[in-house]
Order: structure tokens, then C-alpha cells, then sequence
């Protein structure tokens, strides 16, 4: 008979660990967590994050626990906590492509306007506004809407010639 796990109603088989395409991704996983002498410790356990019980179980049920959480991983996908504060747990962690992990990095720029957090690059796109010119102006002590809605006029910008 298998076994279930109780809290995810999981069968309690093995899988083989070796050669396994996801060996890597969760070796990585817990090195980061777990390992100070790992390049980037000081953004993963360094700062207290930690990978799940379920996870780590001895026996290689971790790793098996590991695999029949997060499924197949997508080509071109790579392993992504969806809150970048929170620990690598099944509900905190997904398959996620290069973009979506990029806008959820830590020193990612977000901001809040009328009551939803938005990346500033996709803020400063749907005005027109280069990030950049943004973020510069909410350095300056503007508030985000003043930003957005902030006019230079000491600068006169030169039409390109046509044909060039």
C-alpha cells in the first residue's frame, strides 16, 4: 500500500533522485537556505529564509515531496518564490519565466497607485515615461502622481529631421 502524506494527501513514493531533471534546481535550493559559503547565502539564508519541512524530509521524501509539488518545470522556467520575503514553500513557490522573475526581485521598483502595487517600469510605459526620468523625479520628493503628471519645460527637444 502507499502511503499518503496528511497534509497534501500525497503519495509517499520516492523518486529517484539522480540524473532527475530537477535535481539541480533543488540542490541550488538548498544551498542557498543552507550553505554560508554559497555565493549568494547572504540573499537567502542570510536573510532568514528557509525551505520547508516537507521539503527537507530525510530519505529522499523531500526531494519526492519537492517534485510532486511544483510538477514538471517548463522549458525556459526556473524556480521562483512569489513572495521574495517569504520561505521556498508550495504556496509560496512557482515555474515562473525570466520576466516575471526579474519583476520579483528585491531590488525590483514597485509602487503603489490608487490601491495597486504596480512595477514602475510597466507604470512609467503606460505614460510614456522612461523609468528612469520616474524614478528620478519621485527622488526629487515628488509624489507619484505629480511624476506622472510633472512637465519639463526647461529643455526644448529638437525634432528629428525627416529621413534620418
Amino acid at each position: 500500500a502507499i502511503a499518503m502524506h496528511k497534509a497534501y494527501d500525497a503519495p509517499r513514493v520516492r523518486v529517484k533522485r539522480a540524473n532527475h531533471p530537477l535535481e539541480c534546481v533543488y540542490n541550488g535550493m538548498l544551498r542557498r537556505c543552507y550553505t554560508p559559503t554559497e555565493a549568494l547565502y547572504h540573499r537567502y539564508g542570510g536573510r532568514g529564509i528557509t525551505v520547508c519541512e516537507r521539503w527537507r524530509e530525510r530519505y529522499a521524501f523531500g526531494f519526492s515531496n519537492f517534485v510532486h509539488d511544483m510538477g514538471p518545470r517548463p522549458k525556459g522556467y526556473s524556480l521562483d518564490r512569489i513572495d521574495n520575503n517569504g520561505n521556498y514553500t508550495p504556496e509560496n513557490c512557482r515555474w515562473a519565466d525570466r520576466t516575471t522573475q526579474n519583476r520579483n526581485r528585491s531590488i525590483s521598483n514597485y509602487v503603489e497607485v490608487n490601491g495597486r502595487r504596480v512595477f514602475l517600469k510597466v507604470l512609467a510605459a503606460e505614460h510614456g515615461i522612461d523609468r528612469r526620468t520616474l524614478l528620478a523625479r519621485m527622488k526629487r520628493g515628488l509624489s507619484i502622481e505629480q511624476a506622472l503628471e510633472h512637465k519639463h519645460y526647461g529643455r526644448i527637444l529638437k525634432k528629428k529631421k525627416e529621413g534620418r
